[in-house]
């Protein structure tokens, strides 16, 4: 994938269900190829018991 300057991506990443125990997190790291950006951000487990199934998604391109 590849992001022009100035400009913005999403990403979409689907697990069959789980969870975590309260004292631990779900640390997500992409690291640019070829660069030196590391983007991270962790997830706890409040998070994931929130998330709700996706059944039909709509996508729209802009």
């Amino acid at each position: 994938m590849r992001v022009r300057g100035n400009g913005s991506e999403r990403m979409v990443f689907a697990f069959e269900g789980f969870s975590l125990p309260d004292d631990k997190q779900l640390e997500v790291t992409i690291h640019e190829r070829n660069g030196g950006r590391t983007l991270s951000f962790r997830v706890q487990n409040e998070d994931l018991l929130r998330a709700r199934r996706i059944d039909h998604l709509k996508l729209q391109w802009r």
